[in-house]
């Protein structure tokens, strides 16, 4: 799939993906933005003014918990893990969440993912709010060696 791909059809393919299966997620994930033109634009800056600038990709330090990587080399806003019920599907999915500790507006983001491939994975961040939970906006992870 491309990454000029409708918005719609990131959406129509995470249903029909697996939940990640890989024993040990630890490790750096390299993200992507995916999606029609207009989300890749601008999905670095909306990241950067919510205070991720120049956002990389996921450190997975267990499979409970990960810490966002910048292209600084700072690591910031610490995330739990579980597997979970998609808020997209009612599915079970891979989930990184914030907690209530999180600066607005990460307490209410949620990334769920589903696995392309042993290294791959589809994410789709939520926004845990009501009208907004049936949305998802999505990216890859890739794992680096």
């Amino acid at each position: 799939m491309k990454n000029s791909t409708s918005l719609s059809a990131w959406r129509q393919r995470f249903p029909t993906l697996a939940l990640p299966t890989t024993a040990s997620f630890a490790g750096f994930w390299a993200a992507s933005f995916v999606g029609p033109y207009w989300l890749t634009a601008t999905a670095p800056s909306a990241i950067n003014l919510a205070g991720l600038p120049g956002w990389r990709g996921k450190r997975f330090l267990s499979n409970t918990s990960a810490i966002n990587v910048l292209a600084s080399g700072d690591e910031r806003l610490l995330m739990q893990v579980a597997v979970m019920p998609s808020l997209l599907d009612g599915q079970p999915t891979l989930v990184c969440t914030y907690g209530s500790e999180a600066p607005w507006p990460w307490r209410f983001v949620r990334d769920e993912f589903r696995e392309m491939s042993p290294n791959e994975w589809l994410g789709m961040t939520v926004l845990d709010v009501p009208g907004l939970r049936s949305m998802g906006w999505p990216f890859v992870l890739k794992r680096e060696q």
